[in-house]
């Protein structure tokens, strides 16, 4: 067998994220270890990698909870849900409002959440965030936390080097938002969005 791969009730390729993400979910004392030595990591470092994937877990199923008693007690999208092309239940909770003061500011966002196996990310459809020197006052504030923050062009996106619970990652989204300038415009509704609002997401991102 090869050493980037094995067996567990499926091959998992040790170079594909979401196969790394299901075994650090999923995966048994000997499976995280053999994962652990195939990258390369520390034990601190697989631990730090293994609380992320379980935290993003254990919210995408809550998600999926709550978006099915959504669907099924009240399925009429609003207009707010309709220019977004999702449910508010499609976002994650700990960035939710920061999406929605972005959307308030103009900023026409339209990925927002868990990203990677250990990042937090929101992209907006345009070119926002063209001027880094309106955030390196925010940047060095973060890294005295221990937060790796880039912001550039149209991505913002952090990690830590630590295991933030849910609470700091989602104080740490409104801090950021709280450097974010007012555009002063309202978010485009895509034409594709509306046509399509009725087909919004009923699954969470697994």
């Amino acid at each position: 067998m090869q050493e980037n791969k094995f067996t567990i009730n499926k091959q998992y390729d040790l170079h594909k994220e979401d196969d790394v993400r299901a075994i650090l979910e999923q995966g048994n004392a000997e499976e995280i270890e053999r994962l652990r030595r195939h990258s390369s990591l520390s034990r601190e470092q697989i631990e730090r990698l293994r609380y992320y994937a379980l935290l993003r877990q254990g919210v995408h199923q809550q998600m999926q909870q709550k978006l099915e008693l959504r669907i099924k007690n009240n399925p009429q999208a609003s207009q707010q849900e309709i220019e977004m092309g999702c449910y508010l239940e499609n976002i994650e909770p700990h960035v939710r409002t920061t999406v929605m003061k972005m959307r308030n500011k103009g900023y026409n966002t339209y990925e927002s959440g868990f990203f990677g196996v250990t990042g937090q990310k929101i992209s907006t459809e345009n070119r926002d965030f063209d001027n880094p020197q309106l955030f390196v006052d925010l940047v060095s504030e973060l890294a005295n936390q221990g937060i790796k923050l880039e912001i550039k062009k149209n991505v913002i996106f952090f990690e830590c080097d630590g295991q933030l619970p849910l609470s700091e990652i989602e104080k740490t989204w409104l801090q950021i938002e709280s450097y974010l300038p007012d555009l002063k415009k309202v978010p485009v509704c895509h034409l594709r969005k509306q046509q399509n609002y009725l087909e919004i997401n009923n699954s969470i991102d697994k």
